[in-house]
């Protein structure tokens, strides 16, 4: 999978997921965006798990976690990945 160019006014420019799990491998995420949110290419809330195997990260931005956020409903609190290369 490929995501190139994505743009999103709030979090997840390429990807917004809120469901039980997540998985991807092989994918390529570049110069995907996010305005006033978190995770410029990915960006996760209240999932059980996530993993992304084998990705490309170029070039991502957004006002924290250029590349991954991922927020817990649970505990309200938040936790930032920041993947550059």
């Amino acid at each position: 999978c490929t995501f190139i160019n994505n743009h999103s006014a709030s979090s997840g420019g390429a990807v917004f997921f809120s469901g039980t799990r997540f998985y991807s491998t092989g994918c390529t995420f570049e110069f995907n965006s996010s305005d006033t949110g978190f995770g410029g290419a990915t960006a996760f809330l209240g999932t059980d798990s996530a993993a992304i195997h084998n990705a490309l990260f170029l070039g991502n931005s957004a006002q924290a976690g250029g590349a991954v956020a991922i927020f817990s409903r649970e505990t309200g609190r938040q936790t930032l990945v920041a993947l550059n290369g």
